[in-house]
Protein backbone atom coordinates (compact mmCIF):
# COMPACT_ATOMS: atom_id res chain seq x y z
CA UNK A 1 0.00 0.00 0.00
CA UNK A 2 3.02 2.37 -0.66
CA UNK A 3 2.04 5.77 -1.32
CA UNK A 4 2.93 9.14 -3.11
CA UNK A 5 3.89 12.19 -1.30
CA UNK A 6 4.26 15.55 -3.05
CA UNK A 7 4.81 18.99 -1.44
CA UNK A 8 3.28 21.32 -2.82
CA UNK A 9 5.79 24.16 -4.16
CA UNK A 10 5.39 27.48 -6.37
CA UNK A 11 4.85 25.62 -9.64
CA UNK A 12 1.75 23.52 -7.86
CA UNK A 13 0.20 26.41 -5.70
CA UNK A 14 -3.36 27.28 -6.28
CA UNK A 15 -3.68 24.55 -9.01
CA UNK A 16 -7.04 22.44 -8.54
CA UNK A 17 -5.69 19.30 -6.94
CA UNK A 18 -6.61 16.48 -9.81
CA UNK A 19 -4.00 18.96 -11.95
CA UNK A 20 -1.44 18.92 -9.49
CA UNK A 21 -1.51 14.78 -9.02
CA UNK A 22 -1.57 14.51 -13.18
CA UNK A 23 1.28 17.32 -13.58
CA UNK A 24 3.50 15.67 -10.58
CA UNK A 25 2.60 11.84 -11.82
CA UNK A 26 3.87 10.52 -14.79
CA UNK A 27 1.00 8.22 -16.20
CA UNK A 28 -1.84 9.35 -14.07
CA UNK A 29 -4.50 11.37 -15.95
CA UNK A 30 -6.29 14.19 -14.62
CA UNK A 31 -9.80 11.67 -14.59
CA UNK A 32 -7.78 8.67 -13.56
CA UNK A 33 -6.61 11.20 -10.52
CA UNK A 34 -10.09 12.00 -10.03
CA UNK A 35 -11.18 8.23 -10.11
CA UNK A 36 -8.24 8.12 -6.85
CA UNK A 37 -10.08 11.07 -5.11
CA UNK A 38 -13.67 9.84 -5.29
CA UNK A 39 -12.35 6.70 -4.19
CA UNK A 40 -10.80 8.22 -1.18
CA UNK A 41 -7.65 7.41 -1.40
CA UNK A 42 -6.31 11.12 -1.31
CA UNK A 43 -4.82 13.20 1.52
CA UNK A 44 -3.98 16.52 2.18
CA UNK A 45 -2.36 17.47 5.59
CA UNK A 46 -3.53 13.88 7.10
CA UNK A 47 -7.35 15.18 5.99
CA UNK A 48 -8.91 12.94 3.26
CA UNK A 49 -10.19 14.72 0.27
CA UNK A 50 -12.92 14.27 -1.70
CA UNK A 51 -13.38 17.42 -3.94
CA UNK A 52 -11.64 17.11 -7.24
CA UNK A 53 -11.51 20.87 -7.09
CA UNK A 54 -9.75 21.91 -3.82
CA UNK A 55 -7.14 24.28 -4.48
CA UNK A 56 -4.16 23.66 -2.97
CA UNK A 57 -1.66 25.79 -0.86
CA UNK A 58 1.96 26.37 -0.74
CA UNK A 59 3.41 23.69 1.86
CA UNK A 60 0.70 21.39 1.79
CA UNK A 61 1.54 17.98 1.86
CA UNK A 62 -0.18 15.52 -0.21
CA UNK A 63 -0.52 11.33 -0.06
CA UNK A 64 -1.88 9.55 -3.19
CA UNK A 65 -2.39 6.42 -2.62
CA UNK A 66 -3.14 3.14 -4.70
CA UNK A 67 -2.19 4.89 -8.04
CA UNK A 68 -1.02 1.56 -9.93
CA UNK A 69 -4.35 -0.69 -8.63
CA UNK A 70 -6.80 -1.76 -11.07
CA UNK A 71 -9.94 0.33 -11.44
CA UNK A 72 -12.26 -2.64 -11.25
CA UNK A 73 -12.32 -5.85 -10.20
CA UNK A 74 -12.58 -8.98 -11.82
CA UNK A 75 -15.31 -11.96 -11.02
CA UNK A 76 -13.88 -15.16 -11.42
CA UNK A 77 -15.40 -18.71 -11.49
CA UNK A 78 -13.62 -19.34 -7.63
CA UNK A 79 -15.82 -15.88 -6.55
CA UNK A 80 -18.75 -18.90 -6.13
CA UNK A 81 -18.71 -20.70 -3.19
CA UNK A 82 -21.87 -22.67 -3.41
CA UNK A 83 -24.73 -23.09 -5.83
CA UNK A 84 -27.74 -25.30 -6.72
CA UNK A 85 -29.50 -25.30 -9.57
CA UNK A 86 -32.05 -22.34 -8.20
CA UNK A 87 -29.43 -20.29 -6.28
CA UNK A 88 -25.58 -19.70 -5.70
CA UNK A 89 -23.20 -17.51 -3.22
CA UNK A 90 -20.35 -15.15 -3.88
CA UNK A 91 -17.88 -14.01 -2.27
CA UNK A 92 -18.53 -10.58 -3.63
CA UNK A 93 -14.85 -8.86 -4.43
CA UNK A 94 -14.61 -5.33 -3.26
CA UNK A 95 -15.33 -2.13 -6.34
CA UNK A 96 -18.22 -3.87 -7.89
CA UNK A 97 -21.20 -2.63 -7.53
CA UNK A 98 -24.40 -4.92 -6.74
CA UNK A 99 -27.10 -2.36 -8.41
CA UNK A 100 -26.76 0.27 -11.03
CA UNK A 101 -26.93 4.01 -10.55
CA UNK A 102 -29.07 6.22 -12.76
CA UNK A 103 -29.97 3.78 -14.81
CA UNK A 104 -26.58 2.86 -16.02
CA UNK A 105 -26.08 -1.50 -15.15
CA UNK A 106 -23.62 -2.47 -17.87
CA UNK A 107 -20.70 -2.60 -15.71
CA UNK A 108 -22.90 -4.06 -12.17
CA UNK A 109 -22.67 -7.12 -10.89
CA UNK A 110 -25.45 -9.14 -12.86
CA UNK A 111 -24.57 -8.63 -16.23
CA UNK A 112 -20.79 -9.40 -15.01
CA UNK A 113 -22.14 -12.86 -13.41
CA UNK A 114 -24.04 -13.72 -16.19
CA UNK A 115 -20.98 -13.47 -18.26
CA UNK A 116 -18.65 -15.30 -16.23
CA UNK A 117 -21.20 -18.12 -15.82
CA UNK A 118 -21.65 -18.67 -19.60
CA UNK A 119 -17.89 -18.50 -20.06
CA UNK A 120 -17.93 -21.04 -17.25
CA UNK A 121 -20.07 -24.00 -18.33
CA UNK A 122 -22.35 -22.98 -15.38
CA UNK A 123 -25.87 -21.29 -17.15
CA UNK A 124 -28.56 -22.21 -17.95
CA UNK A 125 -31.06 -21.72 -20.51
CA UNK A 126 -33.77 -21.13 -17.89
CA UNK A 127 -31.84 -18.87 -15.84
CA UNK A 128 -32.52 -15.27 -15.08
CA UNK A 129 -30.36 -14.05 -12.64
CA UNK A 130 -32.04 -12.32 -9.31
CA UNK A 131 -30.68 -10.33 -6.65
CA UNK A 132 -32.22 -11.14 -3.34
CA UNK A 133 -29.93 -8.77 -1.18
CA UNK A 134 -26.94 -6.09 -1.20
CA UNK A 135 -24.04 -5.63 -0.17
CA UNK A 136 -22.13 -1.79 -0.96
CA UNK A 137 -19.74 -1.73 -3.93
CA UNK A 138 -16.66 -1.65 -1.16
CA UNK A 139 -18.04 -4.30 1.15
CA UNK A 140 -16.98 -7.57 0.20
CA UNK A 141 -18.33 -11.03 0.74
CA UNK A 142 -21.23 -13.52 1.01
CA UNK A 143 -23.84 -12.57 -1.43
CA UNK A 144 -26.85 -14.69 -2.17
CA UNK A 145 -28.07 -14.61 -6.24
CA UNK A 146 -31.32 -16.45 -7.40
CA UNK A 147 -31.25 -18.14 -10.73
CA UNK A 148 -35.14 -17.13 -10.68
CA UNK A 149 -37.52 -14.80 -9.77
CA UNK A 150 -39.83 -17.04 -8.34
CA UNK A 151 -36.78 -18.51 -5.78
CA UNK A 152 -35.99 -15.15 -5.79
CA UNK A 153 -39.51 -13.96 -3.79
CA UNK A 154 -38.57 -17.19 -1.58
CA UNK A 155 -35.48 -16.20 -0.35
CA UNK A 156 -36.54 -11.98 -0.05
CA UNK A 157 -39.34 -13.55 2.43
CA UNK A 158 -36.45 -15.43 4.34
CA UNK A 159 -34.70 -12.38 4.92
CA UNK A 160 -38.08 -10.16 5.44
CA UNK A 161 -38.84 -13.15 8.38
CA UNK A 162 -35.09 -12.49 9.40
CA UNK A 163 -34.41 -16.42 9.18
CA UNK A 164 -31.08 -15.67 7.10
CA UNK A 165 -28.00 -15.84 9.36
CA UNK A 166 -25.59 -12.81 8.37
CA UNK A 167 -22.43 -12.38 9.95
CA UNK A 168 -19.99 -9.90 9.35
CA UNK A 169 -16.35 -9.25 10.48
CA UNK A 170 -15.00 -5.38 10.47
CA UNK A 171 -12.61 -3.43 11.62
CA UNK A 172 -13.52 -0.44 13.29
CA UNK A 173 -11.41 2.65 14.97
CA UNK A 174 -11.62 3.32 18.52
CA UNK A 175 -10.71 2.41 21.93
CA UNK A 176 -12.11 -1.58 22.93
CA UNK A 177 -11.42 -2.04 26.29
CA UNK A 178 -13.44 -5.38 27.25
CA UNK A 179 -13.15 -8.60 25.68
CA UNK A 180 -15.50 -10.08 24.93
CA UNK A 181 -17.85 -7.63 24.45
CA UNK A 182 -21.55 -7.16 23.32
CA UNK A 183 -23.08 -4.19 21.71
CA UNK A 184 -27.02 -4.16 20.85
CA UNK A 185 -27.27 -1.00 19.18
CA UNK A 186 -30.65 0.26 17.63
CA UNK A 187 -30.74 3.50 15.55
CA UNK A 188 -33.90 4.26 13.33
CA UNK A 189 -32.27 4.43 9.35
CA UNK A 190 -33.94 6.22 6.81
CA UNK A 191 -34.13 5.15 3.52
CA UNK A 192 -31.70 7.04 1.12
CA UNK A 193 -29.61 7.66 4.15
CA UNK A 194 -27.01 10.74 4.56
CA UNK A 195 -24.17 11.36 5.67
CA UNK A 196 -24.62 10.28 9.26
CA UNK A 197 -23.31 13.21 12.08
CA UNK A 198 -20.24 12.56 14.11
CA UNK A 199 -22.04 12.26 17.12
CA UNK A 200 -22.31 10.40 20.51
CA UNK A 201 -24.57 7.18 19.86
CA UNK A 202 -28.15 7.03 21.29
CA UNK A 203 -30.38 4.68 21.52
CA UNK A 204 -33.12 6.62 19.13
CA UNK A 205 -31.70 8.45 16.55
CA UNK A 206 -32.56 9.07 12.86
CA UNK A 207 -30.48 9.98 9.82
CA UNK A 208 -31.94 12.54 7.58
CA UNK A 209 -33.40 11.21 4.38
CA UNK A 210 -35.65 11.61 1.21
CA UNK A 211 -37.79 9.40 2.97
CA UNK A 212 -39.40 10.44 6.13
CA UNK A 213 -40.47 7.31 7.36
CA UNK A 214 -37.78 5.94 10.16
CA UNK A 215 -37.17 2.54 10.56
CA UNK A 216 -35.75 0.62 13.36
CA UNK A 217 -32.72 -1.33 12.74
CA UNK A 218 -30.63 -3.57 15.19
CA UNK A 219 -27.19 -4.45 15.05
CA UNK A 220 -25.46 -7.04 17.73
CA UNK A 221 -21.06 -6.54 18.08
CA UNK A 222 -18.91 -8.75 19.75
CA UNK A 223 -15.04 -7.46 19.81
CA UNK A 224 -12.94 -10.44 18.08
CA UNK A 225 -9.34 -8.97 18.79
CA UNK A 226 -8.27 -5.49 20.16
CA UNK A 227 -5.12 -3.76 18.64
CA UNK A 228 -3.78 0.10 18.89
CA UNK A 229 -6.19 2.50 18.32
CA UNK A 230 -8.92 -0.09 16.68
CA UNK A 231 -10.56 -3.56 16.99
CA UNK A 232 -11.76 -6.78 15.20
CA UNK A 233 -15.04 -7.06 15.45
CA UNK A 234 -18.12 -9.58 14.81
CA UNK A 235 -21.51 -7.25 13.39
CA UNK A 236 -24.89 -9.47 13.48
CA UNK A 237 -27.20 -7.79 11.52
CA UNK A 238 -30.82 -8.54 12.65
CA UNK A 239 -32.09 -6.03 10.66
CA UNK A 240 -31.21 -5.38 6.84
CA UNK A 241 -30.98 -1.70 6.59
CA UNK A 242 -29.35 0.48 3.94
CA UNK A 243 -25.52 1.08 5.65
CA UNK A 244 -26.82 -0.17 9.09
CA UNK A 245 -23.43 -1.93 10.43
CA UNK A 246 -21.27 1.53 9.15
CA UNK A 247 -24.16 3.86 10.84
CA UNK A 248 -24.24 2.04 13.79
CA UNK A 249 -20.43 1.96 14.36
CA UNK A 250 -19.83 5.71 13.24
CA UNK A 251 -23.00 6.85 15.63
CA UNK A 252 -21.22 4.77 18.66
CA UNK A 253 -17.99 7.10 17.43
CA UNK A 254 -15.85 3.62 16.29
CA UNK A 255 -16.62 3.89 12.50
CA UNK A 256 -15.26 1.17 10.24
CA UNK A 257 -11.73 1.93 8.96
CA UNK A 258 -11.46 3.28 5.50
CA UNK A 259 -15.35 4.11 5.55
CA UNK A 260 -15.20 7.88 3.46
CA UNK A 261 -18.84 8.43 3.89
CA UNK A 262 -19.38 7.87 7.88
CA UNK A 263 -15.51 8.25 8.70
CA UNK A 264 -13.68 11.21 9.64
CA UNK A 265 -12.14 13.16 7.38
CA UNK A 266 -8.69 13.74 9.19
CA UNK A 267 -6.64 10.81 10.30
CA UNK A 268 -3.85 11.04 11.78
CA UNK A 269 -2.49 7.34 11.96
CA UNK A 270 -0.66 6.67 8.83
CA UNK A 271 -1.75 3.48 8.51
CA UNK A 272 -5.05 3.66 8.74
CA UNK A 273 -4.74 6.43 5.58
CA UNK A 274 -2.97 3.46 3.59
CA UNK A 275 -6.70 1.56 3.84
CA UNK A 276 -8.09 1.14 0.41
CA UNK A 277 -11.62 1.21 1.40
CA UNK A 278 -14.16 -0.09 3.95
CA UNK A 279 -12.92 -2.46 6.23
CA UNK A 280 -16.31 -4.21 6.25
CA UNK A 281 -16.37 -8.35 5.24
CA UNK A 282 -19.62 -10.52 4.87
CA UNK A 283 -17.88 -13.66 6.15
CA UNK A 284 -20.89 -15.94 6.40
CA UNK A 285 -25.07 -16.30 5.23
CA UNK A 286 -26.71 -19.30 6.43
CA UNK A 287 -30.40 -20.04 5.24
CA UNK A 288 -33.02 -22.08 4.11
CA UNK A 289 -32.78 -24.13 0.70
CA UNK A 290 -36.00 -23.85 -0.79
CA UNK A 291 -36.19 -26.99 -2.68
CA UNK A 292 -34.90 -29.42 -0.23
CA UNK A 293 -35.21 -27.55 3.31
CA UNK A 294 -31.62 -28.06 4.39
CA UNK A 295 -29.87 -25.46 6.18
CA UNK A 296 -27.07 -24.10 4.35
CA UNK A 297 -24.05 -22.11 6.01
CA UNK A 298 -21.99 -20.44 3.41
CA UNK A 299 -18.57 -19.54 4.56
CA UNK A 300 -16.55 -16.63 2.54
CA UNK A 301 -12.75 -16.80 2.87
CA UNK A 302 -11.62 -12.74 3.77
CA UNK A 303 -10.05 -10.95 1.20
CA UNK A 304 -6.73 -9.92 0.32
CA UNK A 305 -6.50 -6.54 1.63
CA UNK A 306 -8.28 -7.01 4.72
CA UNK A 307 -5.96 -9.65 5.63
CA UNK A 308 -2.67 -7.28 4.58
CA UNK A 309 -4.23 -4.76 7.08
CA UNK A 310 -4.74 -7.30 9.92
CA UNK A 311 -1.02 -8.59 9.57
CA UNK A 312 0.04 -5.19 9.66
CA UNK A 313 -2.24 -4.61 13.08
CA UNK A 314 -1.27 -7.71 14.81
CA UNK A 315 3.09 -6.49 13.98
CA UNK A 316 2.32 -3.35 15.54
CA UNK A 317 0.45 -4.78 19.04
Amino acid sequence: MSAVRLRVDDELEGQRLTRAISFSIEGISVRRAKELVDRGRVFVNERRILTASARLHRGDSIEIFGSGEQTQSRLLPEHILWESSELLVLNKPANLSVYGTHGVTGDTLLPRLEKMLVRANHWSKDDRLTLVHRLDKDTTGALLVARNPGVAKVMENQFRHRTVEKRYVVLAAGSFTQKPFEQHSSVQVRRHAARAEQRPFTDTSSLSGRDSTPEKAVTIFHVLEIFSGCAMLEALPETGRTHQIRIHLSRMGTPVLGDIRYGPQRITNPLFREIPRQMLHARSLGFTEPRTGDWIKVQAPMPRDMEDVLRRLRALS
